[in-house]
């Protein structure tokens, strides 16, 4: 008897709820992404094959230039052939636009701890670290009392060696170093405090002396290597820190 009530509840609640339930389907149909983007598609699509097909059918498909008679739809198809070749040009084969290291010597903040006080290793957030003879040697982002995200390091007379990421008190992510003089000497990624990932280093004059890529502070993968002067010397595959595998050497 008690099974026969249940199945006859289940049955009720089923029929109840069955209207409320195909409603709920039609409404997440008419959402779905993957529905939406058929039907912007499809008629898309039919558009892109008359125009490939290019069969003018009336008068109205031409246009009057001049003295001659052109199909409005030739004009449509440069377009899209332009539109498509500029998209294939800067997928393929134009240089990716190097992103310039964000600047942070505007990071500011009123929060000082000193080198060795034992309070910092409680703190998160952004701060100062003040060196034995008080001169600030960091300023930025700490947590749990480790330098932890962006920053800026600086020496104890005030200048600027590093500005960029940080992970476990070490140079980690998009960075600049610098020189004593405040020439950058590199640009760009790093992990535990050596050149890792895309970068560029400089010489003491500043000039570029390589550019591509580097793993554990040595030239690694594709890169550009310059003389002293600037001048182009080798582009190509490194290994290492050497030229190896493919690449083009050039003379003076």
């Amino acid at each position: 008897m008690f099974s026969l009530l249940t199945a006859m509840f289940k049955r009720l609640i089923v029929s109840l709820t069955s209207p409320f339930r195909m409603l709920i389907v039609q409404i997440q149909r008419m959402f779905n992404v993957n529905v939406i983007a058929a039907r912007v598609i499809r008629p898309l699509n039919a558009a892109v094959r008359k125009m490939l097909r290019l069969r003018p059918s009336e008068k109205s498909d031409y246009v009057r230039v001049g003295s001659f008679f052109v199909f409005k739809q030739l004009f449509a198809l440069i377009v899209l052939v332009l539109c498509a070749g500029v998209v294939i040009y800067f997928t393929m084969f134009a240089e990716a636009v190097e992103a310039p290291p964000a600047a942070l010597t505007g990071i500011r903040t009123n929060v000082s701890f000193r080198y060795d006080d034992i309070g910092v290793k409680d703190f998160t957030g952004t701060a100062n670290i003040i060196s034995y003879d008080g001169a600030v040697v960091y300023t930025g982002e700490i947590v749990s009392g480790v330098c932890e995200g962006n920053g800026i390091l600086y020496a104890r007379d005030g200048s600027l060696l590093y500005e960029g990421g940080f992970a476990e008190n070490s140079y980690n992510g998009e960075g600049t170093l610098y020189g004593p003089d405040g020439a950058v000497i590199y640009e760009g990624a790093f992990a535990d405090n050596l050149y890792h990932g895309a970068g560029k280093l400089y010489n003491a004059n500043g000039v570029l002396v390589y550019s591509g890529s580097f793993a554990s502070g040595s030239y690694e993968g594709p890169g550009r290597l310059y003389d002293q002067g600037g001048n182009l010397l080798y582009e190509g595959d490194f290994s290492d820190g050497r030229m190896h595998g493919t690449g083009v050497r050039y003379s003076s």
